[in-house]
């Protein structure tokens, strides 16, 4: 049931990215839906349920915004696995820690999807592709922060509970 729930809400995620988010511009800056999706579903060390959602979301958007198929799916597969391990941490400022994680992978993973797609496709189609990346990574970390205290409290409530094992 988890998996076919990551991937919805990745399918989901996609479909706005594609559709919406191109007009959700603030001051230039455009966020990463899906990145955002992926993030959640790492950040509570559902490595399984992140790699699912990193990869139907990636081939669902590459094949709507027409990118190289499999390009998006890489890029989001190492952030999410990167993204789970930092929230493997049992440290006591575990969500600083992911917030965090969340900008620097925000701004990795711009790079290295630009990167990705010249190497697949040619030079990337922007007139500066290196100068939303800051601001991009900022308005995707923001709503990270402010989607993440509702998914822990979702979590407590409907997530799965320990119990004794009779």
């Amino acid at each position: 049931m988890r998996l076919a729930l990551a991937a919805v809400t990745a399918l989901a995620a996609a479909l706005l990215q594609a559709s919406i988010v191109p007009f959700a511009r603030i001051g230039g800056a455009t966020p990463d839906l899906l990145l955002v999706v992926v993030l959640l579903w790492a950040s509570f060390g559902l490595f399984d349920a992140a790699m699912v959602a990193a990869f139907v979301g990636g081939i669902v958007l590459d094949a709507l915004v027409l990118r190289p198929l499999g390009s998006t799916s890489f890029v989001l597969l190492l952030a999410a696995a990167v993204h789970a391990t930092a929230a493997r941490t049992g440290a006591r400022a575990r969500v600083p820690i992911l917030v965090v994680t969340a900008f620097v992978l925000s701004v990795v993973t711009a790079l290295l999807w630009n990167l990705v797609y010249g190497a697949l496709a040619g030079p990337v189609p922007a007139p500066d592709r290196f100068g939303p990346v800051i601001p991009d990574a900022i308005y995707t970390t923001a709503i990270y922060v402010v989607i993440l205290p509702i998914a822990i409290l979702l979590r407590r409530r409907f997530g799965e509970q320990e119990r004794a094992a009779w």
